[in-house]
C-alpha cells in the first residue's frame, strides 16, 4: 500500500486516540475523586476503559483503510484488464462506508 492510501484511516486513528486521550484528562479533572471512592480498582477501570475506547479509534481507522483500498463497484465494472485503474471514492463516502461495516452487518443469503 502507498502512504496515499494509508494516510486517511491513520489520521483518523490519530485523531480518535486523540479525542479519547482528552477526554480522559477531562473526566479525570472534573471527577478527580475516582481513587477516594471507588480506590484502586476504580482507576485501573478508568484506564482500561480509557484504553479500550482508543482502541476501538485504532480499529476504525484500520477499516477506514481497507475500505479505501477496495475500489467501488460501479467504478470497477466494465472495466478491461490493462485499462484505466478504477475511480477513488471520495474519502466521505470511504468513513460511511466504514462506520456502517463496524456496526452494521449485512446478510448474504447462502452463508
Amino acid at each position: 500500500m502507498t502512504f496515499r492510501a494509508v494516510w486517511p484511516g491513520a489520521l483518523v486513528a490519530l485523531l480518535g486516540v486523540l479525542i479519547v486521550q482528552f477526554g480522559t484528562s477531562a473526566y479525570y479533572a472534573l471527577f478527580g475523586e475516582v481513587n477516594a471512592v471507588y480506590g484502586t480498582l476504580g482507576v485501573m477501570l478508568a484506564v482500561v476503559f480509557s484504553q479500550y475506547l482508543a482502541a476501538i479509534a485504532v480499529v476504525y481507522g484500520a477499516h477506514i483503510t481497507a475500505q479505501a483500498a477496495q475500489p467501488s463497484t460501479s467504478a470497477a465494472e466494465g472495466v478491461a484488464p490493462g485499462g484505466p485503474p478504477p475511480k477513488r471514492r471520495p474519502f466521505g463516502r470511504v468513513a460511511l462506508d466504514a462506520l456502517r461495516g463496524l456496526v452494521v452487518r449485512e446478510h448474504r443469503p447462502g452463508r
